[in-house]
């Protein structure tokens, strides 16, 4: 008999959990295999974007409390203002926002739930799932992040 395995993966903002696995052949380690697969190799593109310099710095900027203490130990009300983030990258508050809505309409398009609005979805929450989604999928990590204050 194989090894017993779990498989844990997020899909369109909610976390899922295989348990039992039973695999013919065992497993090379006992330890959790991420989406970027035992060998290091990406296995997952799910949610996946080219994103531009711009981009990348807005949602390292905006990922920034997920980024340092973990998505576990941080939620929707640790996020910055939109007014701060534009300041801290140096540009005009409708420069920031723009991006930030586009950002979201191209990561909509491939499938990312709960980042347009609707009736009633406040905006902190949109941005907190643009934060899951960039944190999970690996769109930014902690090698983005501008120098610290």
């Amino acid at each position: 008999m194989g090894s017993r395995s779990a498989v844990r993966f997020v899909v369109g903002g909610l976390r899922y959990e295989l348990d039992a696995l039973h695999a013919g052949v065992p497993a090379p380690d006992p330890g959790v295999v991420d989406a970027a697969g035992a060998d290091g190799r990406e296995t997952a593109r799910f949610g996946r974007v080219a994103l531009t310099d711009d981009e990348r710095a807005l949602l390292a900027v905006l990922a920034e409390p997920a980024l340092r203490a973990g998505l576990d130990a941080v939620g929707p009300d640790d996020l910055p203002a939109n007014r701060e983030m534009a300041a801290r990258l140096g540009w005009p508050i409708t420069k920031f926002n723009r991006k930030l809505d586009y950002l979201c309409v191209r990561l909509a398009k491939v499938g990312v739930r709960g980042l347009q609005g609707g009736r009633g979805a406040q905006a902190t929450n949109r941005r907190w799932r643009l934060v899951e989604h960039a944190v999970t999928a690996r769109l930014v990590g902690r090698e983005d992040l501008p120098p610290g204050p």
